[in-house]
């Protein structure tokens, strides 16, 4: 049994926004489909689609079906990167959002039967979460937020 290879055409400002990307201290994995990239910090995971500006003011080329289909039916959200600084601003964002995770959360949250480990990204999150009171453990009712 073999599986189907083939060798996607990636876009050409890929290379340097994977490098931005990774400079500012993110993991980068490239996919395939239905998206390009899945990005990491922190405990914290977002999927990214890298575009080529289409014109001189910078719009990005359009989704494929595939993508505005993937679109539609994702519950998670996604992230358009056209330039190196829109690949900055997702870093910082996710810099954000993992301290704020290490900061207010628990140590490990459980959703669905599944453990999420959170990572303090900074001293100041790692004490707020050894010294905390709360309860070791956080659990989230239901489906997931709209």
């Amino acid at each position: 049994m073999s599986l189907h290879r083939y060798n996607a055409a990636r876009d050409g400002n890929e290379p340097e926004i994977k490098a931005a990307l990774k400079k500012a201290g993110m993991s980068v994995y490239p996919l395939d489909k239905p998206m390009d990239l899945l990005v990491g910090y922190g405990g914290f995971t977002v999927i990214a689609e890298v575009k080529m500006p289409r014109n001189k003011r910078g719009d990005p080329k359009t989704y494929s079906d595939v993508q505005l289909d993937f679109i539609a039916e994702w519950r998670g959200g996604h992230h358009l990167l056209v330039t190196v600084q829109d690949a900055l601003d997702l870093a910082q964002k996710m810099k954000n959002i993992s301290y704020l995770m290490g900061k207010f959360a628990s140590d490990s949250l459980q959703y669905g039967g599944n453990s999420i480990t959170v990572k303090p990204v900074n001293n100041e999150a790692a004490e707020f979460v050894k010294n905390s009171t709360a309860s070791s453990k956080t659990t989230f009712e239901g489906g997931h937020n709209a």
